[in-house]
């Protein structure tokens, strides 16, 4: 009859396992929104088989088995990804995690990893200095016999150093440090109206696209060579920016 119960658990135990299993060269996930499977934490959870009563709200169960087995990457539904701080959040670290993966995949030289790790100074800095400078010093250090051992800590490092949202104070500190490498190009004048734009950006007056715009603008303008490899300043796809 139609009101007969069907235990699906194991079915979909055997087929999320099988599936993630077989994933390679995953940077993150979106999942569906609300979905009783693949919900984030929107998922009705209900007391009993038949569905009548509502427990809570939680985790779908192919989420919950993403989250256990991909703690180190982003993961949201697409109804969270509508907020702008948490989609650009997301978005960064994607695309900054996925980056990682392919250049230390690459590596040979210790050189190489320091120009990595240079193009994301700004970027890090804004998540963590702590990290950062951990990082840094690891870095300054690295030495060809114990290569692969200094990698693999500098990607548990950038890992979880991205894992946390950059607050505006953050934020503000990051921009402030890129436009001292500028600064000796305006006078007083243009000095004190980006200041200006940066404390109306502190208070929530204007986007922090505005004053990341600036600041890429003048350092091709300047050919700022330092400046126009940082992730910081476009750190995903300028189409992904919307």
């Amino acid at each position: 009859p139609g009101h007969d119960l069907i235990e699906l658990t194991d079915k979909m135990e055997s087929f999320t396992g099988e599936f993630l299993r077989s994933l390679r060269d995953i940077d993150g996930f979106i999942l569906k929104s609300k979905s009783p499977s693949c919900g984030v934490s929107n998922t009705k959870v209900y007391r009993n088989p038949e569905g009548k009563e509502f427990y809570s709200k939680g985790k779908g169960f192919f989420a919950m088995r993403v989250l256990e087995n991909f703690q180190d990457l982003p993961v949201e539904d697409e109804g969270r990804l509508k907020s702008p701080e948490l989609r650009e959040h997301f978005l960064t670290r994607l695309f900054a995690l996925a980056d990682l993966r392919e250049s230390t995949g690459r590596m040979q030289e210790v050189s190489e990893l320091m120009e990595f790790h240079q193009r994301y100074k700004y970027l890090l800095m804004a998540h963590s200095q702590v990290k950062l400078k951990a990082m840094g010093r690891l870095v300054a250090n690295a030495k060809m016999e114990n290569f692969r051992e200094t990698l693999e800590e500098y990607r548990r490092l950038f890992i979880e150093a991205l894992k946390r949202r950059p607050s505006v104070g953050q934020h503000v500190n990051t921009i402030i440090h890129i436009f001292g490498h500028l600064s000796k190009n305006f006078n007083p004048q243009e000095k004190a109206h980006f200041m200006r734009l940066v404390e109306n950006n502190r208070g929530g007056k204007i986007d922090r696209k505005i004053l990341l715009e600036f600041l890429r603008s003048y350092a091709y303008r300047f050919e700022n060579q330092y400046l126009m490899t940082q992730t910081y300043l476009q750190p995903y796809p300028e189409d992904l920016q919307n």
